[in-house]
């Protein structure tokens, strides 16, 4: 009898790794980051992480769209705390230390250092060589860092805690097509919106 109320329950339905997906768990998992405002404990799984930076996006090409530089100024600083604590607990979720939030930076700064000595370099072929060790540099980093932030929950308990609420159990293929849609989709409109804007407003 117990198992029977156990497997009818809905919230252990959506708290398991099995749960299936709703669309309103998109809603759910972004609110779950809020709430969640400064805890860098703990783990998120992938849907609370790009459901999180799917209405960022959004929210912030609207800020800059509706009250220019400065609005975006102040919508980056009220969600730097959330972002990067959702970072950390993604990062968490995969098994990987938090500190790895910087790797990002890393990179970049590796980059901008190869590019300042690019001048330094007189001989055409070291250039070259140069040119495709940066190239490698930038697209093995930027590589890896997706690998992470798209790679499936562990499974269980790891040594951040117990599975993430809100689990996706999707293919990799089909949240890079996601992710695609995150980064495309909303800059897409807002060009439109503020084509439109112009053509009929001025």
């Amino acid at each position: 009898m117990a198992e029977s109320v156990k497997k009818t329950d809905p919230s252990c339905r959506e708290n398991s790794n099995d749960a299936s997906f709703k669309l309103c768990d998109i809603g759910r998992a972004y609110i779950n980051v809020w709430r969640k405002y400064a805890q860098f404990s703990g783990r998120s799984g992938r849907l609370e992480f790009w459901s999180f930076t799917l209405f960022d996006v959004l929210l912030l090409l609207l800020f800059l769209s509706w009250f220019n530089n400065l609005g975006g100024f102040i919508y980056l600083m009220v969600r730097l705390v959330p972002a990067t604590a959702v970072l950390v607990r993604r990062l968490h979720d995969i098994n990987k230390c938090g500190a790895w939030v910087f790797f990002p930076y890393g990179i970049l700064i590796l980059l901008m250092e190869m590019v300042a000595i690019t001048p330094l370099l007189t001989n055409d072929t070291v250039q070259i060589i140069w040119a495709v060790l940066f190239f490698v540099v930038a697209i093995w980093g930027v590589g890896l860092w997706m690998h992470w932030l798209t790679k499936q929950s562990d499974n269980g308990a790891n040594q951040y805690g117990a599975a993430p609420d809100l689990v996706q159990k999707t293919s990799r293929r089909n949240l890079l097509i996601g992710i695609l849609g995150y980064a495309v989709l909303p800059y897409t409109v807002f060009a439109a919106w503020r084509i439109c804007c112009r053509i009929f407003f001025y």
